[in-house]
Protein backbone atom coordinates (compact mmCIF):
# COMPACT_ATOMS: atom_id res chain seq x y z
CA UNK A 1 0.00 0.00 0.00
CA UNK A 2 1.41 3.80 -1.21
CA UNK A 3 1.92 5.40 1.82
CA UNK A 4 0.84 9.66 2.24
CA UNK A 5 3.88 11.44 1.74
CA UNK A 6 2.83 15.56 2.78
CA UNK A 7 -0.38 16.63 1.41
CA UNK A 8 -0.32 14.12 -0.95
CA UNK A 9 -2.45 11.22 -1.53
CA UNK A 10 -2.12 7.37 -2.75
CA UNK A 11 -4.08 7.86 -5.71
CA UNK A 12 -1.98 10.78 -6.35
CA UNK A 13 0.80 9.07 -5.73
CA UNK A 14 0.05 6.09 -8.32
CA UNK A 15 -0.65 8.89 -11.02
CA UNK A 16 2.38 10.22 -11.11
CA UNK A 17 4.33 7.17 -11.63
CA UNK A 18 1.77 6.31 -14.36
CA UNK A 19 2.88 9.54 -15.64
CA UNK A 20 5.88 8.87 -16.68
CA UNK A 21 4.75 5.84 -19.22
CA UNK A 22 1.63 7.66 -20.11
CA UNK A 23 2.16 11.74 -19.67
CA UNK A 24 -0.86 13.42 -19.27
CA UNK A 25 -0.22 16.49 -21.17
CA UNK A 26 0.42 14.22 -24.39
CA UNK A 27 -3.29 12.23 -23.78
CA UNK A 28 -4.44 16.37 -22.85
CA UNK A 29 -3.00 17.74 -26.11
CA UNK A 30 -4.38 14.69 -28.50
CA UNK A 31 -8.06 15.24 -27.20
CA UNK A 32 -7.54 18.56 -27.55
CA UNK A 33 -6.61 18.02 -31.59
CA UNK A 34 -9.15 15.88 -31.67
CA UNK A 35 -11.71 18.15 -30.21
CA UNK A 36 -10.60 21.02 -32.87
CA UNK A 37 -10.68 18.84 -35.75
CA UNK A 38 -14.18 17.13 -35.12
CA UNK A 39 -15.52 21.07 -34.40
CA UNK A 40 -14.07 22.46 -38.04
CA UNK A 41 -12.91 19.91 -40.38
CA UNK A 42 -15.41 18.39 -43.53
CA UNK A 43 -15.46 16.65 -46.28
CA UNK A 44 -16.86 18.25 -48.57
CA UNK A 45 -16.08 21.63 -49.91
CA UNK A 46 -18.71 24.59 -49.72
CA UNK A 47 -18.90 28.85 -50.07
CA UNK A 48 -18.44 28.86 -46.37
CA UNK A 49 -15.26 26.50 -45.88
CA UNK A 50 -11.74 27.31 -46.81
CA UNK A 51 -8.66 24.72 -47.97
CA UNK A 52 -6.08 24.67 -45.49
CA UNK A 53 -2.41 23.30 -45.02
CA UNK A 54 -1.56 21.91 -41.44
CA UNK A 55 1.89 20.29 -41.71
CA UNK A 56 3.01 18.27 -38.13
CA UNK A 57 6.10 18.58 -35.98
CA UNK A 58 6.29 14.25 -36.30
CA UNK A 59 5.35 11.35 -38.36
CA UNK A 60 3.07 10.33 -34.69
CA UNK A 61 1.46 13.38 -35.06
CA UNK A 62 0.91 12.89 -38.76
CA UNK A 63 -0.53 9.82 -38.54
CA UNK A 64 -2.11 10.45 -35.50
CA UNK A 65 -4.04 13.14 -36.84
CA UNK A 66 -4.92 10.83 -39.87
CA UNK A 67 -6.60 8.49 -37.52
CA UNK A 68 -8.49 10.91 -35.49
CA UNK A 69 -10.17 12.31 -39.03
CA UNK A 70 -11.04 8.66 -40.13
CA UNK A 71 -12.76 7.88 -36.67
CA UNK A 72 -14.17 10.77 -37.42
CA UNK A 73 -15.59 10.54 -40.52
CA UNK A 74 -13.24 13.21 -42.24
CA UNK A 75 -11.58 12.52 -45.18
CA UNK A 76 -8.90 15.14 -46.39
CA UNK A 77 -8.50 16.54 -49.80
CA UNK A 78 -4.76 15.04 -49.79
CA UNK A 79 -2.13 13.83 -47.09
CA UNK A 80 1.64 13.85 -48.08
CA UNK A 81 3.71 11.20 -45.70
CA UNK A 82 7.28 12.52 -46.48
CA UNK A 83 6.04 16.21 -45.74
CA UNK A 84 3.52 15.13 -42.53
CA UNK A 85 1.03 17.40 -44.81
CA UNK A 86 -2.64 17.03 -44.46
CA UNK A 87 -4.76 19.43 -46.83
CA UNK A 88 -8.79 19.47 -45.04
CA UNK A 89 -11.83 21.41 -45.43
CA UNK A 90 -12.09 23.92 -42.82
CA UNK A 91 -15.35 25.47 -42.29
CA UNK A 92 -14.31 29.63 -42.75
CA UNK A 93 -15.49 30.63 -39.25
CA UNK A 94 -12.94 27.97 -37.82
CA UNK A 95 -9.82 29.80 -35.87
CA UNK A 96 -7.32 28.34 -37.30
CA UNK A 97 -4.80 30.47 -34.92
CA UNK A 98 -5.91 27.68 -31.74
CA UNK A 99 -4.50 24.67 -34.52
CA UNK A 100 -1.71 26.86 -35.03
CA UNK A 101 -0.47 26.95 -32.11
CA UNK A 102 -1.15 23.32 -31.38
CA UNK A 103 2.03 21.89 -29.77
CA UNK A 104 2.31 19.38 -31.94
CA UNK A 105 1.45 21.71 -35.60
CA UNK A 106 4.35 22.76 -37.22
CA UNK A 107 2.22 25.41 -39.17
CA UNK A 108 -0.68 26.14 -40.84
CA UNK A 109 -1.17 28.00 -43.98
CA UNK A 110 -4.20 28.25 -46.44
CA UNK A 111 -3.61 26.15 -49.22
CA UNK A 112 -4.10 29.21 -51.87
CA UNK A 113 -4.62 28.81 -55.67
CA UNK A 114 -1.98 29.46 -57.90
CA UNK A 115 -2.75 30.02 -61.91
CA UNK A 116 0.15 29.41 -65.01
CA UNK A 117 0.68 32.78 -67.01
CA UNK A 118 -1.16 32.79 -70.12
CA UNK A 119 0.05 31.55 -73.17
CA UNK A 120 0.21 34.65 -75.25
CA UNK A 121 0.88 34.08 -79.26
CA UNK A 122 4.11 34.35 -80.79
CA UNK A 123 4.46 37.35 -82.67
CA UNK A 124 8.18 36.78 -82.36
CA UNK A 125 8.51 33.59 -84.01
CA UNK A 126 7.91 35.54 -87.32
CA UNK A 127 11.26 36.25 -86.70
CA UNK A 128 12.14 32.97 -88.63
CA UNK A 129 14.24 30.19 -86.77
CA UNK A 130 18.02 30.05 -86.28
CA UNK A 131 20.50 32.70 -86.57
CA UNK A 132 24.42 32.38 -87.75
CA UNK A 133 25.10 31.20 -84.58
CA UNK A 134 23.72 27.55 -85.12
CA UNK A 135 26.51 25.38 -86.23
CA UNK A 136 24.63 22.09 -86.42
CA UNK A 137 23.47 22.14 -89.10
CA UNK A 138 25.08 18.59 -90.48
CA UNK A 139 22.95 16.93 -87.97
CA UNK A 140 20.15 18.78 -87.47
CA UNK A 141 17.48 20.51 -89.66
CA UNK A 142 18.20 24.77 -88.79
CA UNK A 143 14.63 25.74 -90.53
CA UNK A 144 12.91 23.65 -87.25
CA UNK A 145 15.24 25.96 -84.57
CA UNK A 146 12.92 28.17 -83.20
CA UNK A 147 14.31 31.95 -82.15
CA UNK A 148 13.87 31.18 -78.40
CA UNK A 149 16.32 27.96 -78.69
CA UNK A 150 18.54 30.20 -80.98
CA UNK A 151 18.68 32.90 -78.73
CA UNK A 152 20.03 31.24 -75.62
CA UNK A 153 22.20 29.03 -77.97
CA UNK A 154 21.42 26.02 -76.73
CA UNK A 155 22.31 24.40 -80.19
CA UNK A 156 25.83 25.43 -79.79
CA UNK A 157 25.91 22.32 -77.25
CA UNK A 158 24.01 19.92 -79.27
CA UNK A 159 27.80 18.37 -80.05
CA UNK A 160 28.14 17.93 -76.98
CA UNK A 161 25.33 16.76 -75.85
CA UNK A 162 21.15 17.10 -76.50
CA UNK A 163 20.38 15.64 -73.16
CA UNK A 164 20.46 12.02 -73.26
CA UNK A 165 20.18 10.16 -70.63
CA UNK A 166 18.15 13.18 -68.69
CA UNK A 167 14.72 12.42 -67.72
CA UNK A 168 12.65 15.96 -66.82
CA UNK A 169 9.47 16.69 -65.38
CA UNK A 170 7.28 19.44 -66.24
CA UNK A 171 5.24 20.61 -62.97
CA UNK A 172 2.45 22.18 -64.89
CA UNK A 173 -0.91 21.48 -66.76
CA UNK A 174 0.18 18.02 -67.74
CA UNK A 175 1.88 17.09 -71.55
CA UNK A 176 -0.50 16.66 -74.48
CA UNK A 177 1.14 13.75 -77.02
CA UNK A 178 2.61 15.74 -79.45
CA UNK A 179 4.70 13.95 -82.25
CA UNK A 180 7.89 16.15 -81.30
CA UNK A 181 7.26 15.11 -77.52
CA UNK A 182 8.55 11.64 -76.10
CA UNK A 183 6.28 11.37 -72.58
CA UNK A 184 7.85 8.50 -70.39
CA UNK A 185 5.12 9.15 -67.89
CA UNK A 186 3.78 11.60 -65.13
CA UNK A 187 1.00 11.91 -62.85
CA UNK A 188 -1.96 13.82 -61.66
CA UNK A 189 -1.69 15.42 -58.66
CA UNK A 190 -5.07 16.73 -58.67
CA UNK A 191 -7.87 14.36 -59.58
CA UNK A 192 -5.60 11.15 -59.23
CA UNK A 193 -6.61 10.89 -63.36
CA UNK A 194 -4.99 11.28 -66.70
CA UNK A 195 -1.84 13.38 -66.47
CA UNK A 196 -2.82 14.50 -70.58
CA UNK A 197 -2.62 18.26 -70.87
CA UNK A 198 -5.90 19.62 -70.85
CA UNK A 199 -4.98 23.77 -70.98
CA UNK A 200 -1.68 23.67 -73.23
CA UNK A 201 0.58 25.27 -71.08
CA UNK A 202 2.30 22.38 -69.60
CA UNK A 203 2.66 21.32 -73.62
CA UNK A 204 3.94 24.84 -74.21
CA UNK A 205 6.40 24.62 -71.53
CA UNK A 206 7.62 21.22 -72.50
CA UNK A 207 8.02 22.21 -76.10
CA UNK A 208 10.27 24.80 -75.05
CA UNK A 209 12.41 22.61 -72.81
CA UNK A 210 12.54 19.26 -74.95
CA UNK A 211 10.90 19.44 -78.12
CA UNK A 212 12.55 16.61 -80.82
CA UNK A 213 12.17 18.30 -84.16
CA UNK A 214 11.09 14.79 -85.50
CA UNK A 215 8.52 16.83 -87.24
CA UNK A 216 7.92 20.84 -86.96
CA UNK A 217 10.44 21.99 -83.92
CA UNK A 218 13.30 21.95 -81.60
CA UNK A 219 13.57 22.37 -78.09
CA UNK A 220 16.47 23.46 -76.03
CA UNK A 221 17.48 19.73 -75.17
CA UNK A 222 15.72 17.74 -77.99
CA UNK A 223 17.25 14.15 -76.45
CA UNK A 224 15.54 14.05 -72.70
CA UNK A 225 12.54 12.06 -71.69
CA UNK A 226 9.64 13.88 -70.04
CA UNK A 227 7.49 13.24 -67.12
CA UNK A 228 4.45 14.75 -67.04
CA UNK A 229 3.34 16.15 -63.43
CA UNK A 230 -0.22 17.91 -63.61
CA UNK A 231 -0.80 20.02 -60.74
CA UNK A 232 -2.61 22.39 -62.74
CA UNK A 233 -6.39 22.29 -64.15
CA UNK A 234 -7.69 23.38 -67.66
CA UNK A 235 -7.88 26.80 -66.43
CA UNK A 236 -4.71 26.78 -65.14
CA UNK A 237 -5.44 26.92 -61.99
CA UNK A 238 -4.01 24.62 -58.83
CA UNK A 239 -3.79 24.70 -55.15
CA UNK A 240 -0.26 24.81 -53.11
CA UNK A 241 -0.89 21.45 -51.67
CA UNK A 242 -1.14 19.92 -55.38
CA UNK A 243 2.41 21.19 -56.40
CA UNK A 244 3.75 20.04 -53.27
CA UNK A 245 2.44 16.85 -53.78
CA UNK A 246 3.88 16.88 -57.48
CA UNK A 247 7.31 17.92 -56.44
CA UNK A 248 7.05 15.22 -53.68
CA UNK A 249 6.20 12.52 -55.71
CA UNK A 250 9.01 13.67 -58.74
CA UNK A 251 11.46 13.32 -55.90
CA UNK A 252 9.89 9.79 -54.35
CA UNK A 253 9.29 8.32 -57.35
CA UNK A 254 10.69 9.75 -59.96
CA UNK A 255 14.40 10.18 -58.52
CA UNK A 256 13.68 7.17 -57.00
CA UNK A 257 13.24 4.83 -60.04
CA UNK A 258 15.40 6.93 -62.76
CA UNK A 259 19.49 5.94 -62.81
CA UNK A 260 20.81 9.82 -63.58
CA UNK A 261 20.06 13.00 -62.30
CA UNK A 262 16.48 14.09 -62.97
CA UNK A 263 15.41 18.07 -63.47
CA UNK A 264 11.96 19.15 -62.96
CA UNK A 265 10.66 22.50 -64.74
CA UNK A 266 8.10 24.38 -62.43
CA UNK A 267 6.64 27.87 -64.47
CA UNK A 268 7.64 30.79 -62.44
CA UNK A 269 3.75 31.23 -61.74
CA UNK A 270 3.88 28.90 -59.20
CA UNK A 271 7.47 28.27 -58.31
CA UNK A 272 7.54 31.81 -56.10
CA UNK A 273 7.30 30.38 -52.38
CA UNK A 274 7.83 33.37 -50.47
CA UNK A 275 4.66 33.50 -49.58
CA UNK A 276 3.63 30.04 -48.84
CA UNK A 277 5.56 27.76 -46.42
CA UNK A 278 4.65 24.12 -47.37
CA UNK A 279 6.11 25.13 -50.93
CA UNK A 280 9.24 26.89 -50.35
CA UNK A 281 10.25 24.49 -47.80
CA UNK A 282 9.70 21.14 -50.55
CA UNK A 283 11.31 23.27 -52.84
CA UNK A 284 14.00 23.85 -50.64
CA UNK A 285 14.46 20.39 -50.27
CA UNK A 286 14.23 19.09 -53.35
CA UNK A 287 17.24 21.63 -54.10
CA UNK A 288 19.11 20.48 -51.28
CA UNK A 289 18.79 16.46 -52.32
CA UNK A 290 22.02 14.68 -53.64
CA UNK A 291 20.79 14.80 -57.70
CA UNK A 292 17.54 16.38 -58.58
CA UNK A 293 17.53 19.76 -60.40
CA UNK A 294 15.29 22.38 -60.29
CA UNK A 295 14.75 25.10 -62.88
CA UNK A 296 12.14 27.94 -62.60
CA UNK A 297 11.60 29.98 -65.56
CA UNK A 298 12.19 33.64 -65.39
CA UNK A 299 10.90 37.12 -67.03
CA UNK A 300 7.04 36.85 -66.93
CA UNK A 301 7.04 36.97 -63.31
CA UNK A 302 7.73 40.49 -61.00
CA UNK A 303 8.21 38.12 -58.06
Amino acid sequence: MLRQHGKGTPMRAMSHILSGIHPPNEVHTVKQLEKLLKKTAVSRPSKTTSRQIVVFKTQQDYRQCLDILNANGIKPVKAVDSHRLICCHFHRSTDMEKIKQHPRVAYVQRDAKVKAHAIKPAAAAKRGGANKATKKSALVDTAKIPWNVSRVKSPELWNRTMGRGVKVAIIDTGIAKHPDLCIAGGVNTITGGSFQDDNGHGTHVAGIAAATGRQKIFGNAPKVKLFAVKVLDQNGNGFVSDIVEGIDWWQAVGAGLLQVAPAAVIPAAIASGSRFPSKAQRLKKAKSASRPVLFTPSGRSKR
